[in-house]
C-alpha cells in the first residue's frame, strides 16, 4: 500500500500502527525514495519541533516552517524565517522535507513575486547612508545614541547600526561615500564586532509585517504542486482545525481554503492507532525503562539474539557514560550501537527486528530532554552598580560631596581642547572636573525619602561626614564579620574529592555547560572541599541553570555520606523540585522524599523517622523542614531557593543553621540586603549570566485591566498554538469572580483556580491538572511566583501589577518563555486611577528590562527606587544619606577587606590613587566624533577601567569599530587614563608640564624611589613631596612629553 502511494501521486492513504519516532523514520525513508519534496503537517508547534528534530537525527534534510504566534508584535524573526523557507522550497530541484504546524499553513504569505519589506545588503554595493537611515525611520525604527534592543538604529558619521528583529542580530554598516564598505554583526553588551558578513537579506520589521499579512496567498498557493503531504496524527490535526476556528472569520476562511488544498493533493496520514488503509506493527520500548544498567542489559539480550539494537545519545558525554556502563556488562559489549541524536520517543519493529530508543528512556520517569546548544557567552560581573550619568542627576564628588551634574563642558583655550564634568554645588558654585578624573564622581543613591541638600564647595563638611561614616562602618564591619569568623572557625566538613561518580553524574546532564556554569560549579566544589561551612549565593536569572548546579552539589554531599535538604518557599514549588530531582537522580541509588503539607500526616511521620535514622539521603520541602520535630541523622548541605520569600522566624532558624552546615542559596533577583552584602564582600557570590539558545526575551506590556479585547485576543492566540495561560490575581476573595470573567472571554477554555488557602489535596490536584495540560488557564494567586516550570504555559497576565515589587514581577514574568517559544507578559493596571511614583517607576523598569538576564540590573534599579535605607537599619540609613550609597558601600568594602586581611583587595586600594596629569595636550571625546553626551560618558567609564597598554588598544579598537576612525585627541585621552593609574601606582600624585621640566607631587616617597630608581631620570627634589622631572635639552611639545611618559611607564616595575 505504501509503495502505491509512492508511485501514484494522486493517491491518498491513511496508515497507522506507528509508535513514537517510527513515523519520522518512515518520512525520512520516503524522502530518500521520492523524487519530490514532502510537506509534513503537525497539529501544533511542539509536535512539529519534535518531528523536525527526529528527522535531523535520521540524517534527513528537513526545514522548519514556523507559525506566527500572535499579532501582538515581536514576530519579525518568524516572518523572516517563513519568507526564507518558502524561497528555499520554491527553488528548482528542492526535494527536502518541510515541517509545519497547522497554524503556519493558514497564515497569509506574500505573493510569489512580492519582495516588499526586504533589502539585500552586499559588501561593496552602492548605498547612500542618508537614504538608508530614512528607510529605517519609515519602517518605524527609533533613532538612539547606542542601540540596545530590536527596532532601534544609531548613526555616527560613516557608521550606522541597526537591529531588525527579523535578522536576530544587530548589524553595523560602514560606508565610504556611497559605497557599503562592510557589514558586521556585533554584540549588544560590548558593542564590539563579532564577525563580518559579505551578504545578508535584511527584512525591515514594519514593512515585512505588512508584506506578510497584506497578501491573500496561503503557503500551499506558493509551494510546488508536486509536493506530497504527510499528516502526523490526523485526529489531532482535525481537533486543531476546530480550535483554530475560534480565531475569527479570517481563520475560518483560511481553514476552509486549506482543507480544499489538502483534498487536491496526495496525502499520507500517519497515526499511532490502526489506519483505515493499513498498519505497521510497531511497539513501545517501555519494558526497557528499568534504569540504565538494567535496561541496557535487557536490550543486550535481544541484541545477542539478532536484534538490531540502537540507543541515541544527545551529547558526547552522555554517549561516553553509557559506553562505560555497556563495557562493564560483558553481555552488552559490542552488541548495542550508540549513535548521536535525540529521538522524541523510541519504538520497536518486531518484523524488522529493530529497536531504537533514546538513552534517557532507560531511566524510569524520565522524558527525553532535548540538547540545547548554548550561545557564545560572555561572563558579566555578578554585581555592577549603574554607572550612567545624566544631566540633572545628583552626584557625589569624592572631595567636595553632594552636587548636581550639569553635563560635559568643552573648553577650547589656547588651541587646546579639553572636556570637563560640570558640577553645581550649593549657592550655584561650579566645579569643572577633568574627564580623566571621572573616577571622582559617582551617582548618588540615598536611603530613600527627602531631598538632600547640596554641599558647599570647600567647606569641609563632606570630609567630616565621611570620617564619621568611616568610624561607623568599621564598627559595622567588625559586627558583620564576627558571624562569618565564627563560621570559619567552626569545625566544618570537607566533602570527598570530586571522583568518577561525580564526573559521571555531571556528564549525564543532557545539555552542554556554559562557561559560567562551569565556573560556578568549580567555585561550589572549591567551597565543599574546605573544612569550613560554605555560605554561597548563586545568582542566575529564571531558567539559567541554578537547579542543575544545586543537584550537582547535592550529589557530592550524598556521595560523601551526608544528608541534603532543599528548602523552598511554597508547596507547589516543593512538589516541582521533588519531581525534577527524582528524575535527575533516577539512575543513582539515592532516596529522595518530599516534606510539605501536600504529604499526608502519616507519611510525614514516616519520613521524619527515616530522616532521623539516616534512611533518607535528600529531602525537599517547605519550612516544615525547619520545625523542631524534624531531625537529621547527619545533615551536610542545605540548599535554599529564594530565601527572601521566607518569614523572619524562619530566617533566624536558617541563620543558626549557617553556623553548622554548608549552605547554598539560589536566587534570580537578590534582595537589596543580600545584594549589599555581596557588594560589600561579606557574602560569597557566583553568577550565571548566559541564557540557553532558543530562549527568547519575554514580550512585556503594561495595559489597562479593562482592555478585554486584548486579554481575549492574547488568550485565544495562546490556546490556538496549543499553549496554556496563567492569570494572576492575588486576592482569594475575588479570584472566582475573575475566573468567571475570563471564562466569558474564552468560552471554550477549561479554567481552574488555585490559591494557598485550598486544602493540600485539592491544591495538589489543581496544580497536577494544569502541569499535565488538562486545563487551559490557571487563575491563581502568587503561589505560582517562584520556580514553577511549565514550558507549555507561555502567556501570563498579572492583575493589579502596581501592587507588586520589582523582584515579584520579574519572578512572575519568569513563569513563561521557558521553552523555545516566545513568552508574553501583560501587566494590568487600573484605568483612570493615578499610580504612586514608585509604582510607576517599577512598572517602567520591568517593561524596559525585559532582556534575558535582567535580574541583577532589576535588583540595582530596585535599590535606586526604594533607597538603601532598609538595608541595615535606621542608624545606618543616616550614614547612607550622608555620603551616598556607593561611597558608603566602598568604605564598608574597604573596612571588611582590612579586617579580613584580604591582600588582593588591599593591593587594589593602594593602587586606586590616580595621578593628575596636566601637560597641555588635546585630549577629549569630541561631539563631532560621538554626538550623544550619554554615549560619551559611557565611553569615559570604559576608559576609566584601562590599566595597561593592552587596555588602551582594546578601547581604541572598540571606538574604531563603533564610531569609525578615532581622532588623535581620543588616543591622547586614552593614554592619559592609562598613565594616571600607572604613575599613580608609582607614587605620584600629580604631574604638570612647565617649560623644560615636569612639576611632580609625590604621594608615597618610598614607592616613588623604588619605582624610578632604575629609570635613568633626573629628578631635583624641591621639598619633601615636591620634585622636578628634568626634561632632555631643547623645547618639547606636549605630544613629545606624552610619548616620554608612555615610554617611562613601560619600564616601571
Amino acid at each position: 500500500m505504501l509503495q502505491r502511494w509512492v508511485e501514484t501521486p494522486s493517491t491518498s492513504l491513511q496508515w497507522g500502527g506507528m509508535w513514537g519516532s517510527s513515523k519520522s523514520l518512515l518520512v525520512a525513508a520516503l524522502s530518500r525514495e521520492l523524487e519530490a519534496p514532502l510537506l509534513v503537517v503537525c497539529h501544533d508547534i511542539t509536535t512539529a519541533a519534535c518531528f523536525y528534530d527526529d528527522l535531523l537525527s535520521w540524517g534527513c534534510g528537513a526545514t522548519m516552517f514556523p507559525a506566527r504566534e500572535s499579532s501582538l508584535g515581536a514576530e519579525a524573526e518568524v516572518l523572516r524565517e517563513r519568507h526564507h523557507t518558502l524561497k528555499l522550497a520554491k527553488r528548482n530541484g528542492y526535494n527536502g522535507v518541510l515541517v509545519a504546524p497547522l497554524a503556519a499553513l493558514i497564515q497569509a504569505v506574500p505573493a510569489p513575486n512580492n519582495q516588499d519589506g526586504f533589502i539585500e545588503l552586499k559588501s561593496g554595493m552602492t548605498l547612500d547612508a542618508d537614504e538608508f537611515a530614512k528607510l529605517l525611520v519609515a519602517a518605524d525604527f527609533e533613532r538612539v545614541p547606542a542601540i540596545s534592543a530590536a527596532g532601534e538604529f544609531s548613526r555616527r558619521g560613516d557608521i550606522l547600526d541597526f537591529y531588525a528583529p527579523a535578522v536576530g542580530e544587530p548589524l553595523r554598516l560602514e560606508f565610504f561615500d556611497n559605497e557599503l564598505e562592510s557589514i558586521r554583526v556585533f554584540d549588544l553588551a560590548t558593542q564590539r564586532t563579532r564577525h563580518v558578513l559579505k551578504f545578508i537579506e535584511a527584512p525591515l520589521s514594519q514593512a515585512l509585517e505588512e508584506a506578510a499579512s497584506g497578501g491573500d496567498s496561503l503557503p500551499l498557493d506558493v509551494l510546488s504542486n508536486t509536493m506530497r503531504v504527510v499528516v502526523i496524527e490526523p485526529n489531532a490535526v482535525d481537533d486543531q482545525f476546530s480550535r483554530l476556528r475560534f480565531l475569527g472569520a479570517n481563520a475560518v476562511s483560511s481553514l476552509g481554503r486549506l482543507s480544499q488544498q489538502l483534498n487536491q493533493r496526495a496525502v499520507l496520514g500517519c497515526a499511532t492507532l490502526p489506519g483505515a488503509d493499513g498498519s505497521l506493527s510497531t511497539l513501545s520500548v517501555e519494558e526497557y525503562c528499568q534504569g540504565v544498567a538494567e535496561g541496557s542489559a535487557l536490550l543486550a539480550v535481544r541484541a545477542a539474539d539478532g536484534e538490531n539494537a540502537r540507543i541515541t545519545c544527545s551529547t558526547p558525554a552522555e554517549s561516553d557514560r553509557l559506553q562505560q556502563v555497556l563495557d562493564d556488562n560483558a553481555q552488552s559489549k559490542h552488541k548495542i550501537v550508540l549513535q548521536a541524536g535525540c529521538l522524541t520517543q523510541g519504538f520497536r519493529i518486531p518484523e524488522a527486528r529493530l529497536t531504537v530508543l533514546h538513552h534517557r528512556e532507560l531511566i524510569p520517569g524520565h522524558g527525553v530532554h532535548r540538547p540545547r546548544p548554548r550561545n557564545k557567552s560572555h561572563r558579566s560581573e555578578a554585581v555592577n552598580a549603574a554607572a550612567a550619568l545624566n544631566a540633572g542627576d545628583l552626584v557625589v564628588h569624592a572631595v567636595h560631596g553632594l552636587s548636581r551634574f550639569r553635563g560635559i563642558d568643552r573648553s577650547d583655550n589656547a588651541n587646546q581642547h579639553q572636556d570637563f564634568l560640570l558640577l553645581e554645588f550649593d549657592e550655584g558654585a561650579e566645579l569643572k572636573v577633568p574627564v580623566s578624573r571621572i573616577d571622582l564622581v559617582e551617582r548618588y543613591i540615598g536611603a530613600g525619602g527627602g531631598n538632600p541638600t547640596l554641599d558647599r564647595m570647600g567647606s569641609g563638611a563632606f570630609a567630616k561626614r565621611r570620617e564619621k561614616v568611616l568610624g561607623a562602618v568599621e564598627d559595622l564591619a567588625a559586627q558583620m564579620l564576627s558571624t562569618q569568623a565564627f563560621r570559619h572557625s567552626s569545625p566544618g566538613f570537607a566533602f570527598d574529592a570530586v571522583g568518577t561518580k561525580q564526573r559521571e553524574f555531571e556528564a549525564s546532564f543532557p545539555w552542554t555547560d556554559t562557561p559560567d556554569q562551569a565556573h560556578c560549579i568549580q567555585e561550589i566544589h572549591d567551597d565543599l572541599s574546605q573544612a569550613r561551612p560554605m555560605d554561597r549565593l548563586l545568582c542566575g536569572d529564571v531558567g539559567f541553570g541554578k537547579t542543575e548546579l544545586a543537584a550537582r552539589a547535592a550529589f557530592r554531599a550524598i556521595m560523601s555520606r551526608k544528608q541534603v535538604a532543599l528548602l523552598v518557599p511554597t508547596t507547589v514549588l516543593a512538589e516541582q523540585h521533588y519531581q525534577t530531582m527524582s528524575q535527575r537522580f533516577a539512575d543513582w541509588p539515592v532516596r529522595i522524599e518530599l516534606l510539605s503539607r501536600l504529604v499526608k500526616p502519616t507519611r510525614q511521620r514516616e519520613i521524619i523517622k527515616d530522616l532521623q535514622n539516616g534512611n533518607i539521603d535528600f529531602v525537599i520541602g517547605t519550612h516544615r523542614i525547619l520545625s523542631k520535630t524534624v531531625n537529621f541523622s547527619d545533615l551536610g548541605l542545605v540548599i535554599i531557593d529564594e530565601e527572601q520569600r521566607f518569614g523572619v522566624r524562619h530566617k533566624e532558624i536558617l541563620k543558626e543553621k549557617r553556623e553548622q552546615v554548608d549552605v547554598l542559596t539560589l536566587t534570580a533577583t537578590p534582595v537589596p540586603r543580600t545584594l549589599h552584602m555581596a557588594m560589600a564582600g561579606i557574602r560569597d557570590i557566583s553568577s550565571l549570566s548566559t541564557a540557553p539558545v532558543g530562549r527568547q526575551e519575554v514580550h512585556t506590556e503594561i495595559r489597562h485591566d479593562d482592555d478585554t479585547l486584548l486579554i481575549a485576543d492574547a488568550i485565544q492566540r495562546e490556546l490556538a498554538r496549543g499553549g496554556q495561560v496563567f492569570f494572576l490575581h492575588n486576592r482569594v476573595k475575588t479570584l472566582d469572580l475573575v475566573a468567571e470573567k475570563i471564562q466569558r472571554m474564552a468560552p471554550s477554555a477549561k479554567i481552574i483556580v488555585g490559591h494557598g488557602q485550598m486544602g493540600a489535596g485539592e491544591l495538589g490536584q489543581t496544580m497536577k491538572t494544569f502541569i499535565e495540560g488538562r486545563a487551559d488557564i490557571l487563575c491563581a494567586t502568587t503561589i505560582i511566583e517562584s520556580g514553577l516550570d511549565i514550558p507549555n504555559a507561555n502567556t501570563i497576565f498579572v492583575d493589579q501589577a502596581q501592587r507588586h515589587g520589582l523582584a515579584d514581577m520579574h519572578q512572575l514574568r519568569g513563569r513563561v518563555g521557558r521553552s523555545n517559544r516566545r513568552g508574553y507578559c501583560y501587566l494590568l493596571v487600573p484605568k483612570g486611577k493615578p499610580l504612586p511614583l514608585d509604582a510607576r517607576r517599577r512598572l517602567k523598569a520591568i517593561e524596559e528590562m525585559r532582556y534575558l538576564g535582567a535580574g541583577f540590573q532589576l535588583s540595582i534599579r530596585d535599590l535606586e527606587i526604594r533607597g538603601a535605607g532598609n538595608l541595615l537599619g535606621a542608624e545606618q540609613s543616616g550614614h547612607i544619606n550622608a555620603v551616598g550609597y556607593e561611597t558608603y558601600r566602598r568604605l564598608l568594602r574597604d573596612a571588611v577587606a582590612r579586617m579580613k586581611k584580604d591582600k588582593k583587595h588591599l593591593r587594589k586600594i593602594r593602587h586606586q590613587n590616580p595621578c593628575g596629569i596636566n601637560i597641555g595636550i588635546d585630549a577629549s571625546i569630541s561631539p563631532e566624533y560621538i554626538a550623544y553626551e550619554s554615549t560619551r560618558i559611557e565611553m569615559l567609564r570604559q576608559l576609566d577601567k584601562v590599566r595597561d597598554v593592552k587596555g588602551v588598544e582594546s578601547f581604541m579598537q572598540t571606538a574604531r569599530d563603533r564610531f569609525g576612525p578615532p581622532p588623535a585627541d581620543l588616543r591622547a585621552l586614552a593614554n592619559l587614563f592609562y598613565l594616571k593609574h600607572s604613575l599613580g601606582k608609582a607614587g605620584l600624585s600629580s604631574i604638570q608640564f612647565v617649560d623644560n621640566y615636569l612639576a611632580c607631587t609625590i604621594r608615597d616617597a618610598q614607592r616613588f624611589e623604588r619605582s624610578f630608581a632604575k629609570c635613568g631620570i633626573e629628578f631635583r627634589m624641591m621639598a619633601v613631596n615636591k620634585a622636578r622631572w628634568m626634561l632632555p635639552s631643547g623645547q618639547m611639545s606636549s605630544e613629545q612629553v606624552l610619548e616620554l611618559l608612555l615610554r617611562t611607564s613601560m619600564i616601571l616595575p
